[in-house]
């Protein structure tokens, strides 16, 4: 066990709705923490930098200087565990665990492996397959053959992120159309439903912990706005077994469908935190404290009580600056 002192927590991207989840529920934990927020914006134009301790402006991450711009700030602050937010700095940050290590830091995500394949949907698909999971069919746009498929069909960015890129297919004239003038695209089956997101914690093992079902009403942009914990042991079967087959360590999000004849249909997986991943806090489980705890080697328990039927709704809040300095009361808001 560690010593009482406040865990020293960097997290990326503190612009982003998914980092502001992160915070929100690492404030409400029991843990006490130190929050050290980048992004690769200034402060002063980043209204999450108000809720964190203190703020870096870094790189982005396809700068040469990323890695190591991240590494001095971990070295500076005394950092024990860096949460990294967006897609591409899982991957990157996961690809260099080794070189943070060595500092004695930390990196809260999977392996740089799997993390490769949930953030590509065609190796997400292949990976599910060679573990004998049943999952939704995913082609490469180019291969699809008319004659083999029904309409309509839905088709997304092969390394997409968020809702960017997706479009419907419905008749064989458009996928033609769509094969001539778009590339590096998969194209699924069309599941008219509901959706469903299951936040997932695993242990550093890849043993599931926690699959936590909510259903989104509403999103925008990728990001849910109303939202409702519910449970369904069908549909927790089904997360764990895609997490474990994944090899997911830590945390991740599961999107799934519910089409009109009751059956659930696998989507995609994000190997991090969701943006909506507060109300899975909120309604008893506090995975973001729970992922610190598992890298820190922390023996807690890990038996937290679930709860649906807890509904989420969200707004718009401000935060304001004059000079570079922040003022207003945003911070007493969270």
């Amino acid at each position: 066990m560690r010593n009482s002192s406040a865990v020293r927590v960097l997290i990326s991207a503190v612009g982003s709705t998914t980092a502001l989840s992160v915070i929100k529920g690492l404030r409400r934990g029991t843990l006490p923490v130190y929050i050290v927020g980048t992004d690769s914006n200034s402060s002063d134009t980043v209204a999450g930098s108000v809720f964190c301790d203190d703020f870096e402006t870094v790189p982005l991450f396809h700068s040469d200087e990323y890695i190591s711009k991240m590494l001095e700030i971990c070295e500076r602050y005394e950092i024990e565990v860096v949460v990294p937010i967006v897609d591409e700095e899982v991957l990157l940050l996961s690809q260099n665990k080794v070189a943070f290590a060595d500092k004695g830091v930390k990196i809260v995500a999977s392996s740089h492996e799997t993390v490769q394949n949930c953030n590509d949907k065609l190796k997400t698909y292949q990976a599910l397959q060679k573990e004998g999971v049943e999952t939704t069919p995913t082609w490469l746009l180019e291969e699809v053959e008319v004659h083999a498929v029904s309409f309509p069909l839905f088709a997304k960015p092969r390394k997409g992120l968020s809702s960017r890129g997706i479009s419907l297919i419905p008749t064989a004239e458009d996928l033609q159309f769509m094969q001539l003038k778009s590339s590096d695209c998969v194209v699924q089956p069309y599941y008219p439903g509901t959706l469903y997101v299951v936040d997932v914690l695993n242990t550093l093992e890849g043993k599931n912990l926690y699959a936590l079902p909510r259903i989104e009403h509403e999103s925008k942009s990728g990001v849910g706005v109303k939202s409702t914990t519910t449970h369904n042991a069908k549909l927790v079967a089904l997360a764990r077994e895609v997490s474990e087959a994944l090899g997911i360590c830590g945390p991740a999000n599961i999107e799934f469908i519910q089409s009109e004849d009751g059956e659930f249909h696998f989507i995609e997986i994000n190997p991090r935190f969701s943006a909506g991943s507060i109300l899975s806090t909120v309604a008893g489980v506090n995975i973001h404290q729970q992922a610190l705890e598992l890298f820190l080697g922390e023996d807690r328990d890990m038996s937290a009580e679930f709860h649906p039927g807890v509904t989420m709704t969200r707004f718009w809040q401000e935060v304001y600056y004059r000079d570079g300095q922040e003022f207003g009361s945003a911070r007493d808001q969270t």
